[in-house]
């Protein structure tokens, strides 16, 4: 429901419309708030289509998932919940999700730094990964694979905002930077998307990230 196929690019935003349609079935309406959880990815996905939509305040997502909170003790139910149908007004954030040609005017410019979330081994090219055309990334694009946002040990939850923090300025975001995050379709690049924007950074997100890039044989690959 929070990805879709569009012009050969897989994991794309659905229009804003269907995002709407989504989220009222399961019972969202506006001055709601929507706790999210399971595989991290996953969870970080549907925050960005809530922020797309202008209420990513007013979601959140479940630190560790439930694999946290069945450590915790805490009641699991087999029941599904009869969902109400709810009433979302979208408030549409445009200019979060931004494309191939945004990309090139601005990677390399002062105040934005264009982080990569896949892993370092295909940030440098060494691996191919389907469907990308060209391996390698993006020039200027920094390295920060999504994972190690998360702790390593079992549950894994995120590590504290400092840390966070450190790990993104030992990739190269600066203070006061707007991060602009890409993977290799966009599901990586939700959970760094989020990552930031949690601690505070203006954000964006290049959805049809290096599978779009690398497709377009003008703009340029470096490994």
């Amino acid at each position: 429901a929070v990805a879709e196929e569009r012009d050969g690019l897989p994991n794309m935003l659905p229009a804003a419309e269907r995002l709407v349609e989504a989220f009222e079935a399961i019972g969202v309406s506006d001055g709601a708030r929507v706790v999210l959880y399971g595989n991290p990815l996953h969870a970080a996905r549907a925050f960005v289509a809530l922020d797309y939509l202008g209420h990513g305040d007013r979601a959140a997502l479940l630190d560790g998932g439930l694999a946290a909170w069945e450590a915790g003790g805490r009641e699991l139910s087999t029941q599904a919940p009869e969902a109400r149908p709810g009433t979302l007004t979208p408030r549409i954030r445009e200019a979060m999700v931004v494309d191939a040609e945004w990309v090139d005017v601005h990677r390399g410019e002062p105040g934005y730094t264009l982080v990569d979330a896949r892993p370092a081994a295909q940030y440098r090219g060494e691996v191919a990964d389907d469907p990308v055309a060209r391996p390698g990334h993006i020039p200027g694009a920094v390295s920060a694979y999504w994972e190690e946002a998360l702790s390593t040990d079992e549950p894994r939850l995120l590590r504290d905002p400092e840390a966070l923090r450190a790990w993104l300025a030992e990739a190269g975001v600066e203070p006061g930077d707007t991060v602009v995050s890409y993977c290799r379709t966009g599901v990586q690049a939700s959970h760094l998307y989020f990552v930031a924007r949690y601690l505070g950074y203006e954000t964006r997100i290049y959805d049809g990230s290096f599978t779009d890039w690398s497709a377009r044989e003008a703009l340029p690959v470096t490994r």
